[in-house]
């Protein structure tokens, strides 16, 4: 028999987000107004069955994070979110990383399990994570209810990915780049745009420009405006 540390941790989560917005609430009115909280753990879901005939385990990695002092003049929160995603993945060594807006992309494209996670972010903010082609996860805002029901900030967002797709994705093999021996500097560019450019497009754009060399680099997108 199980004795979970909480309650509700004796039932099986289809998502750990349930559980971590619900920490999230509880730090918050501890009077934390800036963090983020994290959990890598197994999910079910019952439409998912194995060859034991019952619901199917997968590992999956999940973030929330929120800024309570932020407010829609900072920006939209999806930024943060997908910050944080970007850097774990080229740190793990992965690359060909897409978002595609949930609202642009077909449902039934998308496995079950990141399916799933759907219900619980904004389609208009957030978007479905993809490595060479195959779905892994979601990120950025949350639904208006979903902010509503765990007292949520403006500032608020969060990731779920698919630890399992990852491992079986792969990672890319790292070419070794020597160690630069001039300090580090930084530029920043203004780039302007017709609307109908989007922005994973464009990003994706630049990357390949300054990526494709040896140099050592990073691409940080720190505002967008109209």
């Amino acid at each position: 028999d199980a004795l979970p540390i909480y309650e509700l941790l004796c039932l099986m989560r289809t998502t750990l987000l349930q559980s971590l917005l619900q920490k999230t609430k509880e730090n918050l009115q501890r009077g934390f107004d800036k963090f983020a909280l994290f959990e890598m753990n197994i999910s079910h879901l019952r439409e998912l069955i194995d060859s034991n005939n019952v619901p199917d385990e997968e590992w999956m990695l999940s973030m929330v994070i929120t800024d309570v002092k932020r407010n829609k003049k900072s920006g939209s929160p999806y930024y943060i979110a997908k910050k944080y995603s970007d850097e774990l993945l080229t740190f793990l060594g992965y690359t060909n990383i897409k978002y595609e807006l949930i609202a642009d992309v077909s449902e039934q494209s998308i496995p079950m399990r990141i399916k799933n996670l759907l219900g619980i972010f904004d389609p208009n903010a957030s978007a479905v994570l993809s490595i060479h082609g195959t779905y892994i996860g979601v990120i950025g805002e949350f639904k208006e209810n979903v902010k509503s029901s765990f007292k949520l900030p403006y500032y608020s967002s969060g990731i779920e990915l698919s630890v399992f797709q990852l491992v079986d994705i792969g990672r890319d093999t790292n070419t070794y780049k020597q160690i630069p021996v001039f300090p580090t500097f930084s530029v920043d560019l203004s780039i302007e745009v017709n609307n109908s450019v989007q922005y994973e497009d464009l990003f994706t754009e630049i990357q390949y420009v300054v990526q494709r060399s040896n140099l050592w680099n990073r691409i940080e997108c720190i505002d967008i405006s109209s």
